[in-house]
């Protein structure tokens, strides 16, 4: 039985020590995207092939490496100190483009998920 506590002590500690950011759901659906989604932008379909996060307290960020059609793509999802999603960017074919939340249509094995 005490194995059983530790083990799921373990587990909630691990979960709770993951590289969460932590937002409203509605601004946060950007922030969850998991290999394998596709994603829409501008008309541009992606494939998520990769998600990592970064920055600094006052400037955090989710990075999406991305597959289209035409090559690598990145998408730069930054979050403010207050944890409002405060700038999207989308980086394909050697251009930056900035995006509104609207421009990103998310789907997930087929079905539309966003």
């Amino acid at each position: 039985m005490a194995a059983l506590v530790r083990g799921l002590w373990r587990l909630v500690q691990s979960w709770w020590r993951r590289d969460r950011i932590r937002v409203s759901s509605h601004e946060g659906r950007l922030l969850t995207l998991r290999q394998g989604c596709i994603l829409v932008v501008r008309d541009d379909a992606a494939h998520v092939l990769e998600r990592s996060t970064g920055g600094t307290p006052d400037d955090r960020r989710v990075l999406y490496h991305c597959l289209t059609r035409n090559g690598a793509a990145q998408l730069e999802v930054h979050i403010g100190r207050q944890g409002n999603v405060n700038r999207i960017r989308w980086y394909a074919r050697g251009l930056f483009r900035d995006l509104n939340e609207e421009d990103v249509e998310v789907y997930a094995n087929g079905g539309r998920l966003a």
